[in-house]
């Protein structure tokens, strides 16, 4: 009768432990693949994504060693925008911006039509005015992309004064 007593215990005991370590295993091959994909990787937290307002579209967003951002462009405000110019800056406010005449880029198309794209290269610059570069691979930049533009096809006057549009917040690492 002691036999079979201590008998169950023993039966029981290692029942415990194969149904924990089946589990343990288990857990522990798929901590194995996480690491290996690069889940646990601080350089896989921040991927390209680039968050347009409203009436504004910002693809295929990438971001050079000298700090220069490539990012299409396209607009749906219903209406053609004239004179485009763009910045790219660390500032989240129009307060602090360059002015047209300074770090502002004259865009590739001049004007652009309702649901038109195309690719725009703009130097970015921090939030103390100067220009973002990075010599190490994978370094973050969290930036604002920002337009100049006119309502009418003139040069800009005061009659056709120039207006200042944030299009996009965006978040990139540096790429070869």
């Amino acid at each position: 009768m002691n036999e079979d007593k201590h008998f169950r215990r023993s039966q029981s005991a290692m029942e415990y432990l194969m149904t924990y370590g089946w589990a343990i295993l288990i857990i522990a091959v798929a901590l194995g693949l996480l690491y290996v994909l690069g889940v646990f990787s601080p350089s896989s937290a921040t991927t390209n994504s680039c968050t347009s307002q409203s009436g504004y579209i910002c693809t295929a967003l990438s971001l050079s060693p000298r700090g220069v951002v490539t990012f299409q462009f396209g607009q749906d405000t219903g209406t053609t925008l004239y004179n485009l110019e763009f910045t790219c800056t660390a500032l989240e406010n129009s307060a602090g911006l360059p002015n047209p005449d300074n770090n502002f880029v004259a865009s590739p198309a001049r004007t652009v039509i309702n649901s038109q794209k195309f690719y725009v290269n703009v130097p970015c610059y921090t939030d103390t005015g100067a220009q973002f570069s990075s010599t190490i691979l994978g370094t973050a930049y969290n930036g604002f992309l920002w337009i100049n533009y006119t309502e009418d096809n003139a040069p800009p006057s005061s009659s056709n004064p120039w207006l200042t549009a944030k299009i996009a917040a965006f978040s990139a690492k540096t790429t070869s």
